[in-house]
């Protein structure tokens, strides 16, 4: 079995910065501040549509994304890996190729990755995936590389991660460590929703 891994909220503890980053963003584009309940509310929807009820739109996303990579790039020396996740790297990569796409940069990835020592466990990193959807990145990956849908996993912690990987007939696991809530994984239907990442050693596929 191949793994293919988000970054942000899946293997490192990123997201715990994003209200931070959020606001952050909002005031050098001009727009209101939110509030902790404003942006706990959002985690319940996909990415884009939490952007929407935020309050950006329209020719704001892109920079909004733009301004975002660049606040991670700053908080890269902060960030640390989530917990199971250095342990059960050796584990999973006994089973397949591991690789990650995010919608983070690579370069960003690559220093945390390298900084924490993981590196030798990914055979790929695809960064600056859509905002709106990994399937395309998701199907050129799996071309790249000779694996099949049906022999390989999405993980991630966003409802898009879901949605992508099953827009390409392809299993997701949605780990509750990220953005978006565990109930609001559940209903986007994952093959399986875990609490933490080392239950990814307990899946049957």
């Amino acid at each position: 079995m191949n793994y293919i891994f988000d970054f942000d909220g899946t293997l490192f503890d990123s997201t715990d910065y994003f209200f931070e980053i959020f606001n952050k963003v909002f005031e050098h584009l001009g727009i209101p501040k939110i509030s902790v309940d404003q942006y706990q509310a959002a985690r319940s929807l996909t990415l884009l549509s939490a952007i929407s009820e935020l309050g950006v739109e329209g020719d704001d996303v892109p920079r909004l994304v733009s301004f975002f990579k660049k606040a991670l790039a700053d908080r890269t020396g902060l960030i640390k890996p989530l917990p199971g996740v250095a342990e059960s790297l050796p584990a999973l990569a006994k089973r397949g190729s591991l690789g990650i796409l995010t919608s983070n940069t690579e370069q960003n990835v690559r220093t945390a990755l390298d900084k924490h020592e993981l590196t030798r466990w990914f055979d790929f990193v695809v960064g600056d995936s859509s905002v709106r959807s990994k399937a395309s990145d998701i199907k050129r990956i799996c071309s790249d590389y000779g694996f099949s849908v049906e022999s390989t996993v999405y993980v991630g912690d966003e409802i898009r991660d879901i949605e992508s990987a099953i827009g390409v007939g392809m299993p997701c696991v949605a780990v509750a460590s990220g953005f978006n809530t565990y109930k609001a994984l559940k209903r986007a239907e994952p093959a399986y929703a875990v609490e933490s990442f080392d239950d990814l050693l307990d899946l049957d596929f």
